[in-house]
């Protein structure tokens, strides 16, 4: 612990604290609040660490003075040293256990200038003299009557210098970081500066009500980080699969299976971004192409055609879902239309094998080349789009055998949340994760 002692107004505190910041100043989000003149409402910081103690003055300030000289940035103060904040003295003690230097007498004019006296002798001539004055007591008298309050006064003044200063200013000190963090846009930071305050800790209810109203603030703010990043996915959605497909796809005269491709996306959108910032544009595509074609009406051949076009054409491809759509409509085609759904799985198997094999290759080379994200990236689409168990698993298989695999995976579930269900889903991946939890 280091020993503070604070002068001002003829009086002394003290206190004991430990490491940690503590803002000075005169206002009232000051934890160590000064009553003197020439004190900004938060003037400077005093940051102790490892019995380290560093003055930060705050810009545009009256500089604090060790001695004659004005501090105008970070300042390690020496055990002994006496820092002056307007008109206050801060003095710092060694850490306890340790022992401040002896202070060497200043010299005046080849002699050595008298010490100035110290408070408590001040306050004490100056109690005598009121005292005689102004009730004609006898000094014999005053001292019958000072000395037992003297007694009582040094027992009084150790019981407060030997506050635990960390009990005194930790609850002031960590709401006020969790403040500047929360206006940073870290509310994760400064819940965890909240959570560090102690249940036992002493605070005013008014630094309570504080507390709390900054909790609820904290968890808005959280609540609206979690929804921005989840609406970020959706942004990516609505930009490659609507947007792009809108601006290609739906000029001029366009035909039902396209319709059908826009409206099924649209509906995807509004179901998984439902507090999307653009959720009105999408409406309104909705309202104006639901006219055109009735997604409750079974699908054509050729609605089914262009649907698994458009989920194979650019990568990722997405086999799994292709080969799901022209099952089902395989279970109630006409015969017809079963002849042609048949040649298109037989045609879009040999596509697959040839797009899996050659995606393989393509994470190997990332990998050898220490491109190991992408490598990463290659095999998590394998393992989740393929469509085909066996070679799912063995993309799985390969991506788990990389080193630090945790961290990659770690990274997908925080920043993919559209993408992870289906990464989670894989049944290697599953095996894996339950053996290993994130």
């Amino acid at each position: 612990m280091t020993r503070l002692i604070l002068e001002e107004g003829g009086k002394r505190r003290a206190f004991k604290v430990g490491d940690g910041v503590i803002t000075i100043g005169s206002g009232p989000n000051a934890a160590l609040k000064l009553s003197s003149g020439g004190v900004a409402e938060l003037h400077a910081e005093l940051v102790i660490q490892g019995g380290v103690v560093t003055l930060k003055p705050k810009p545009g300030v009256l500089p604090p003075k060790l001695g004659p000289k004005a501090l105008t940035g970070d300042t390690a103060l020496a055990a002994g040293s006496v820092v002056t904040i307007g008109e206050a003295k801060l003095s710092i003690d060694p850490p306890e256990g340790g022992a401040a230097p002896a202070a060497a007498p200043a010299v005046t004019g080849g002699r050595a200038a008298p010490r100035e006296k110290t408070v408590e002798k001040q306050e004490w001539q100056r109690s005598a003299r009121e005292l005689h004055s102004s009730k004609g007591i006898k000094p014999a008298h005053m001292l019958i009557i000072l000395v037992p309050l003297g007694i009582v006064g040094f027992f009084v003044f150790k019981k407060m210098a030997e506050q635990d200063a960390p009990n005194a200013f930790l609850a002031q000190t960590q709401y006020f970081h969790a403040v500047e963090m929360l206006k940073s846009g870290l509310a994760e930071q400064a819940q965890a500066d909240i959570e560090k305050i102690p249940a036992d800790a002493p605070r005013t209810p008014e630094l309570q009500a504080k507390i709390e109203q900054l909790k609820l603030e904290i968890a808005q703010a959280r609540q609206g980080a979690e929804l921005e990043k989840v609406n970020k996915s959706g942004t990516q959605f609505l930009d490659t699969q609507l947007k792009n497909f809108e601006a290609q796809r739906m000029q001029g005269k366009v035909q039902s299976p396209t319709v059908r491709v826009f409206l099924k996306r649209l509906a995807e959108f509004e179901r998984r971004w439902p507090q999307h910032p653009e959720l009105e544009w999408v409406q309104r595509q909705k309202q104006i192409y639901s006219k055109m074609v009735d997604l409750k009406a079974p699908p054509t051949y050729e609605d089914v055609a262009f649907e698994v076009e458009t989920l194979t054409w650019a990568n990722p491809r997405d086999y799994k879902q292709a080969f799901a759509i022209l099952q089902r409509f395989l279970d109630s085609a006409s015969a017809d239309d079963r002849a042609k759904t048949a040649a298109l799985i037989d045609k879009l198997t040999a596509a697959r094998k040839e797009w899996y094999d050659d995606r393989t290759l393509q994470a190997q080379h990332e990998y050898k080349n220490n491109q190991v994200g992408k490598a990463v990236s290659w095999l998590l689409i394998l393992a989740t789009y393929s469509g085909d168990d066996e070679m799912e698993q063995t993309a799985a298989k390969r991506l788990l055998d990389f080193p630090r695999v945790d961290e990659h995976l770690r990274g997908y579930r925080d920043t993919r949340g559209d993408w992870w269900p289906a990464i989670s889903a894989n049944r290697t991946i599953a095996e894996w994760l339950k053996a290993n939890p994130l």
